[in-house]
């Protein structure tokens, strides 16, 4: 009996370490994929975290996201945050911003016409 609770133990411990590096390595996962339900071409995207004053790099590195297109960015920024602000280009010139966006749990985040 000795022998089986040890082995019961051993699995019950390995299957909960299992969980919590699986858990620890979604919520470093700061990628998005950022949806164009638009009817015009998004031809900038840029994520800043909340405790920063200005926007990153233009995460669509000169790539344009086409209506109905869609495209995975990363908005890791090496500062561990989870909560960012986005700022979404149009082709006319139409910027749009979403606020507090927490990327630790968004995997998805699509562009409507405004």
């Amino acid at each position: 009996m000795s022998k089986l609770t040890d082995l019961l133990g051993r699995v019950v411990m390995v299957a909960a370490c299992t969980v919590l590096i699986s858990n620890v390595a979604q919520a470093e996962d700061r990628r998005v994929k950022l949806i164009n339900s638009a009817n015009e071409d998004i031809v900038e995207f840029r994520a800043s975290n909340v405790n920063d004053r200005y926007y990153g790099e233009d995460l669509l590195h000169r790539y344009v996201v086409h209506p109905g297109y869609w495209m995975v960015v990363n908005t890791d920024d090496g500062t561990d945050r989870c909560v960012y602000d986005f700022k979404t280009v149009m082709r006319s010139g139409q910027v749009l911003h979403e606020h507090n966006v927490n990327v630790c749990v968004l995997e998805t985040y699509r562009v409507t016409s405004r």
